[in-house]
């Protein structure tokens, strides 16, 4: 179970990913984004919870937007489908928006989508050419009464003509906390779970059971300078030790290069 300090973290992230990116944004200007998604590519159900709409403060001119969702793929032959990242790049036209650019990705998570958030990455990703990047994250998490878990990931997406192209995937949060582990673990010490009947622990130890149980890993994702091949991106762990290199192939990043 969760000691109290733990519950208020973990309801508070819930929150947070709870929370549309276009909370501030005109309903009109959310229904236009949608219906602009909508048409970019194959039909597909939007989800609307997770809409993304914002300004993007670092396009290569003022007046652009960045919208973005996600969604269920088509149903393949066996029946499963795919989480969809779609964004575009659009403008405001009149009391709609235009689609200048857009683009879809697979949605990078630990597991099935449950509870997402969209934001605007606010780097600034210049690629090779010249050509804007634009970022999303993609925040997702779960919660049962036996465990709860958490990511965010970086999308990155190049801009050529009327299309986003997917160039770069990458976890930059982690986290996963064992409910039954943890109550097992105070189980061993003589105590009942928090709330139930019988002994139970001080905050410490529950506490201390806690951080036996929970996992948490980070990752910073910066542009390299050139290297060998052009240049590329350099992700950090949360010790700020490089743990990998992604290379430009001339299309998008390539898979990455693991430091030694």
């Amino acid at each position: 179970m969760i000691g109290l300090g733990r519950r208020a973290a973990l309801a508070g992230a819930l929150m947070l990913l709870a929370r549309p990116a276009w909370a501030d944004v005109p309903e009109r200007l959310v229904d236009a984004a949608l219906q602009a998604l909508a048409g970019c590519g194959q039909p597909l159900d939007l989800e609307r919870r997770s809409a993304l709409l914002a300004p993007w403060p670092g396009g290569p001119r003022p007046g652009l937007w960045v919208a973005a969702a996600v969604a269920k793929s088509a149903a393949s032959a066996d029946g499963s489908a795919a989480d969809l990242l779609r964004v575009a790049i659009v403008e405001r036209d009149g009391d709609g928006l235009r689609v200048l650019a857009a683009g879809e990705a697979d949605a990078l998570a630990n597991e099935p989508l449950w509870s997402v958030s969209l934001d605007l990455d606010g780097g600034r990703w210049p690629l090779p050419g010249g050509t804007p990047g634009v970022g999303v994250r993609l925040g997702t998490s779960y919660n049962s009464t036996a465990r709860s878990s958490s990511t965010t990931a970086l999308h990155l997406f190049r801009w050529q003509g009327g299309v986003l192209h997917p160039v770069f995937a990458g976890l930059t949060q982690r986290e996963a906390y064992d409910k039954d582990a943890a109550a097992t673990c105070l189980a061993r010490r003589g105590y009942a779970k928090p709330g139930a009947d019988g002994r139970q622990a001080p905050d410490r130890v529950v506490e201390a059971c806690d951080r036996l149980t929970d996992r948490k890993e980070s990752w910073s994702i910066m542009s390299a300078a050139a290297r060998q091949g052009g240049p590329g991106l350099v992700v950090h762990d949360g010790r700020g030790r490089i743990a990998s290199r992604h290379r430009w192939s001339g299309t998008a990043y390539a898979p990455p290069e693991f430091a030694p």
